[in-house]
């Protein structure tokens, strides 16, 4: 496994910039933290998964139609570190 990291320091204006250089990399997933980061993948990597974290309200960014997608998402992934549910907290 490789990992290819950036780091734009809250400096957003090159983001889609930085998202067009990893996938010309052949990158197989994106890891998007916060709701601008997340957005600029969506928008730049249509065919590639995105990871996001740290997004207080990705309904409302547009980047899922509802959070049951995304518990739905999670179930199909399969079991977690040897659990076989989700659990909703």
């Amino acid at each position: 496994m490789a990992l290819e990291y950036r780091y734009l320091d809250g400096r957003y204006e090159g983001v889609s910039a930085v998202f067009s250089e990893l996938l010309r990399l052949d990158i197989n997933v994106i890891v998007a933290h916060d709701t601008p980061a997340a957005v600029a993948a969506k928008q730049t990597a249509r065919a590639v998964p995105i990871v996001m974290f740290e997004v207080g309200d990705p309904v409302g960014a547009g980047l899922v139609p509802s959070l049951a997608s995304v518990v739905d998402c999670w179930a199909r992934l399969g079991p977690v570190h040897g659990h076989d549910t989700v659990k909703n907290l």
